[in-house]
């Protein structure tokens, strides 16, 4: 009795159809077949089937579980915080570059006299025309870098 069981139990595990073997080839007319067998005349070439009951692919990868997706989230969640502190970083450095552009600006075109610090820390005062083309580069610093 208890191998009759057994028999059903493996006889239903067992796939009801197998798969065959199906060839592709292409006719002296130019025309494309699909059989079984293909002719002994024929190039023919072995086609792979697919399960028509539409069921899982042998080739797939099986779907991530639950934990890994959860670390992929929390991972690009992290990547997202981290790019965005990234970019905040960035926005606050433009901001003081843009600061100091100004102050250097309004500083060349204030009307007062500019001056630089030679070797023995003695100040040189600068002629209008290298203040006008400080003032200049300035201006182009500023015009390029701040909105």
């Amino acid at each position: 009795m208890r191998l009759r069981q057994l028999a059903v139990i493996v006889a239903a595990c067992l796939p009801l159809t197998a798969p065959a073997q199906v060839y592709k080839w292409v006719d002296a007319q130019g025309v494309t077949h699909y059989g079984q067998k293909p002719p002994a005349s024929a190039n023919s070439q072995e086609v792979e089937l697919r399960d028509p009951t539409g069921g899982p692919d042998p080739h797939a990868l099986p779907p991530p579980s639950a934990a890994e997706m959860e670390n992929g989230f929390r991972q690009r969640q992290a990547e997202r915080k981290e790019a965005e502190a990234k970019q905040a970083a960035a926005q606050a450095q433009r901001q003081q570059n843009c600061m100091a552009l100004r102050d250097r600006v309004n500083g060349l075109s204030s009307g007062r006299r500019v001056y630089t610090l030679n070797d023995r820390g003695e100040r040189v005062y600068l002629t209008d025309g290298e203040r006008n083309s400080r003032l200049a580069s300035a201006q182009a610093d500023y015009a390029r870098n701040c909105p």
